[in-house]
């Protein structure tokens, strides 16, 4: 989303509403969908899934910098999960 200020352009920066309304449920101290994970830290998210195969919970991508929606939306298409 652009917030447009007279001669500026702004950029939203992601947040909990933005991460919600791809699916994502929020518990404890981190964002869930199906077998993934969304940990969100102060300046990155780490990626994480449950591999069934050897029933455990592997990173898919750690501290990745997300400054808005539209970023984790195209992380998640190019990771084939989104």
């Amino acid at each position: 989303m652009y917030e447009n200020k007279g001669d500026e352009i702004r950029v939203k920066y992601l947040s909990k509403e933005d991460i919600e309304s791809l699916g994502f449920k929020f518990k404890t101290d981190l964002y869930v969908k199906d077998d993934l994970t969304l940990q969100v830290h102060k300046d990155s998210i780490t990626i994480k899934y449950y591999d069934n195969f050897n029933n455990e919970w592997r990173t898919r991508v750690e501290q990745i910098v997300i400054k808005n929606k539209s970023e984790l939306v195209k992380l998640l298409k190019q990771l084939q999960i989104g």
